[in-house]
């Protein structure tokens, strides 16, 4: 690693930190009042970062792992050192500045990104006017969409993150880059309107070095998103999108809940739109925009125990249909690798048709702090699995987490093409 690259890292993380909630009592709640995303995890399971009060938004995070693999390799065992900040500045009663970042240091080096991975998140100026108008400027962070696996409408999710370290959606979508943009916003007469201008600052293309802002993978074409979301009653929420990047046609867009009982939580996202197929785009080959769907629909259902339980339904029609997927997996490893990265670069669905269960058991067994969240995943078109386990102790200032993923497949699927077949590692998260 780079002793540089760490000490700058590192020193600015900490100028970072000296205001923990303060984002949560400066953000302008009318104007983000009617977002929809996914969030809808029980309190008590949350990613603590967001729980923590006082004056600090800062966690150390240090893992270490065993990984079985597949294709003949030998077993191998990995750590991690991450240092994440956040931290919301007010600089008058209509202005404030945000700034969010997060150093992860591996080994074996992350492949995607070699050394230290400094990700600057967030850094933007805010206004928040009179008659429910607001604005923000520079890079930050928009998550569309309430599934909780796979986001069609979530416009500005591809390419977003530059380091995978968990397997848990909700902590991907927290750690993703944002982009750069003007974001302006009004809220009146019972909706919210959004505009987002995204301009292209350089040539497409990701960035391998440690520091880099990674503007060639958020600001890689000019891209555009005007939104409307409502509430209807007390039950109903719904957003309508609109959104055109360079190069595609014009998508559509729309995504809702709705509080079917008490304990029942349903949720759906369709995109309709014009583009290259996913396998086209993944290897560089000449294709015909198509029009496709995208689709995530589930429910989420609590019971008395507070046990949250979610099961969703994905579709991505620009993925391979049953004889594409043969062709694909006739093709080789490189082929095969090649369109599961790229699929994963985009926080796409590789498969035609997937599913996926999402549970959590807050106080297991009535231990009081202890969570249990389970994860399943399967491929549709290749009949391959992931499962993945964390048994997490939360004290003051210190969460403890046992987490295990398994994964099954035939060889090149998508669960299966990576050679680590299972882990077990323990995850020690401190919040100074």
């Amino acid at each position: 690693m780079n002793p540089l690259l760490q000490s700058i890292g590192v020193l600015v993380l900490s100028g970072l930190m000296p205001v923990a909630a303060t984002w949560a009592q400066t953000k302008p709640a009318e104007v983000d009042a009617l977002a929809l995303e996914a969030d809808a995890e029980p309190e008590a399971t949350k990613p603590a970062a967001k729980a923590v009060a006082g004056d600090g938004s800062l966690l150390v995070e240090a893992a270490i792992a065993h990984f079985g693999r597949r294709y003949g390799l030998a077993d191998q065992t990995a750590w991690r050192l991450s240092i994440d900040g956040r931290r919301a500045l007010p600089l008058s009663p209509s202005w404030r500045a945000v700034v969010s970042a997060r150093l992860d240091v591996t080994d074996p080096e992350d492949r995607r990104v070699g050394h230290a991975v400094f990700s600057l998140r967030e850094a933007y100026i805010g206004w928040q006017g009179d008659g429910g108008w607001g604005a923000d400027v520079g890079r930050l962070t928009l998550r569309d969409g309430p599934a909780y696996g796979y986001n069609p409408t979530d416009t500005f999710r591809g390419d977003a993150l530059r380091t995978i370290t968990t397997a848990n959606p909700f902590s991907l979508r927290e750690n993703r880059l944002g982009s750069v943009m003007l974001r302006l916003q009004h809220v009146g007469g019972g909706g919210a309107w959004s505009l987002a201008l995204s301009p292209k600052l350089q040539d497409p293309a990701r960035s391998s070095a440690s520091g880099s802002a990674d503007l060639g993978a958020t600001n890689g074409r000019d891209r555009a998103l005007l939104s409307y979301a409502r509430r209807f009653g007390e039950a109903v929420n719904g957003q309508l999108l609109l959104s055109k990047a360079a190069g595609d046609d014009p998508a559509l867009g729309v995504n809702g809940t709705w509080l079917a009982a008490d304990a029942l939580v349903l949720h759906g996202e369709w995109t309709h739109g014009r583009e290259r197929p996913l396998l086209a785009q993944a290897l560089g080959l000449p294709a015909a925009l198509q029009r496709r769907n995208r689709v995530a629909a589930g429910l989420t259902y609590t019971l008395p125990t507070r046990a949250s339980i979610t099961a969703e339904l994905h579709h991505n029609g620009f993925a391979p249909d049953r004889n594409g997927w043969r062709v694909l997996q006739a093709t080789g490893l490189a082929a095969s690798a090649a369109y599961h990265t790229r699929a994963l670069d985009l926080q796409d669905s590789a498969s035609r048709q997937a599913m996926m269960v999402y549970a959590t058991q807050p106080d297991l067994a009535g231990i009081k702090n202890l969570e249990l969240t389970l994860l399943g995943k399967r491929n549709g078109s290749d009949r391959s699995r992931l499962l993945w386990a964390s048994l997490k102790y939360r004290m003051d200032r210190v969460d403890l987490a046992l987490q295990v993923q398994q994964t099954d497949g035939a060889d090149l699927a998508e669960f299966a093409i990576d050679p680590v077949r299972r882990a077990v590692g323990l995850v020690l998260t401190v919040y100074p």
